[in-house]
């Protein structure tokens, strides 16, 4: 098993190289060897697939290999178990998308792929497909319009899903939440964001990649704060009264806004030192929960006196931010 461990850790290397500038000192025989380490490991694949110890060996030997690489190369593509029965593929279409291979490389790759016969054609243009829809989803910021249910939201949404449900399967739990987190993060936050939320508003809440996705958000505070940043109050109201998780994350997100802020004597009114972080939009995010399902508004109103009774429960505009954004609200 070592052994196997220890060709693994050459053969991830070899893929991370055949997408690096190095490739450019690549001879045929390199190129040759390469693809017998591919032979080698779609072997390894379909012997242990189903065979639960190995395969944890193999998965969690990848972990480190990728979370290693993913430090020292510039955009590294993480490599995972269900990568390894079609690596023949992912390596030609590595080399053939790398301007750093040589032209006789390049044009003795074209004429294998140019064979109908070879049985990696069909899986190759499934992952040629997949990268064109990789790069439509990484363009979504400079297409879409701030509405997160965007037809092509909608789509790009579902295109995750289904990606997700393939990478994921047959993992562990800790090993779906850190193949989510490497899918996630290659793509830009504010993209990534919109597209979750998207998934999360309109998917069946009891999915276990709905579930992954919400223990993603709320498992990292920053992470959620940012999310909320860039959604609508109306978008987090929504999500927030379909998962009770969001929902508390999303209350505690608020009242950590609340608290930062303070009172201005001389403009009579409270004041953050950011602007996105303002009175109104606070007093906004707290109206659209209060617009939403009971359950929702009970939740809100509930935090919302207990913040003021810890604050003293005053009735005086000034002294509590609390009181006054109740007061605020009734008025409204």
């Amino acid at each position: 098993m070592e052994a196997i461990l220890e060709n693994l850790d050459r053969f991830v290397e070899t893929l991370a190289v055949s997408q690096s500038e190095n490739v450019k000192d690549w001879d045929h025989l390199t190129v040759q060897r390469a693809f017998q380490w591919c032979t080698y490991f779609q072997h390894i694949y379909q012997r242990f697939q189903t065979h639960v110890l190995v395969r944890t060996a193999l998965e969690d030997r990848l972990c480190v290999i990728n979370k290693e690489l993913n430090t020292s190369m510039e955009n590294y593509r993480f490599v995972s178990f269900e990568d390894l029965g079609v690596c023949e593929a992912i390596l030609y279409a590595f080399l053939m998308q790398n301007p750093a291979l040589s032209k006789a490389l390049y044009e003795f790759l074209l004429s294998e792929l140019k064979d109908g016969s070879k049985p990696m054609t069909n899986c190759i243009s499934h992952i040629i497909r997949q990268k064109a829809a990789s790069q439509v989803l990484l363009s979504i910021p400079s297409i879409l319009p701030n509405s997160s249910f965007d037809p092509l939201l909608k789509t790009q949404g579902q295109s995750l899903m289904k990606y997700l449900g393939i990478r994921t399967k047959n993992m562990n739990h800790e090993q779906q939440l850190s193949t989510l987190n490497e899918v996630l993060s290659q793509i830009p936050g504010v993209c990534a964001f919109r597209v979750v939320a998207t998934v999360l508003a309109l998917d069946d809440n009891t999915s276990n990649i709905t579930k992954l996705l919400v223990h993603w958000l709320v498992d990292d505070v920053g992470l959620f704060e940012s999310f909320c940043n860039c959604l609508s109050c109306e978008v987090l109201a929504k999500l927030a009264s379909r998962y009770s998780q969001l929902e508390a994350a999303y209350l505690s997100f608020l009242t950590k806004w609340g608290q930062s802020m303070e009172y201005d004597i001389v403009q009579g009114c409270w004041t953050n030192s950011t602007a996105e972080h303002s009175w109104e939009k606070l007093q906004a995010h707290f109206n659209c929960l209060l617009k939403g399902p009971q359950t929702l508004r009970e939740a809100t109103e509930s935090t919302l006196k207990n913040l003021r009774a810890q604050d003293g429960n005053f009735d005086v505009c000034g002294i509590s931010l609390w009181t006054d954004l109740l007061l605020a609200i009734k008025k409204s």
